[in-house]
């Protein structure tokens, strides 16, 4: 999950490309949002997102995949 992480002969396929999501015909707007994601990818935020938002102006709301 962490992408300056180098693995050496673990895997033998890339590991999925990891987005952001929104609904339908939304304006994304990413000033005072909720971000719902599992702890696992919570690193790659910074990766995401825009390197000019002001990531304190975002909460992040953190899942365990159960429902």
């Amino acid at each position: 999950m962490e992408p300056r992480f180098k693995l050496g002969f673990i895997f033998t396929y890339p590991t999925p490309v990891y987005g952001l999501a929104k609904r339908k015909n939304e304006e994304i707007v990413l000033e005072n949002c909720t971000l719902v994601t599992h702890p696992a990818p919570l690193p790659l935020l910074p990766y995401l997102l825009p390197g000019d938002l002001n990531q304190n102006k975002i909460k992040i709301t953190l899942v365990n995949g159960e429902w």
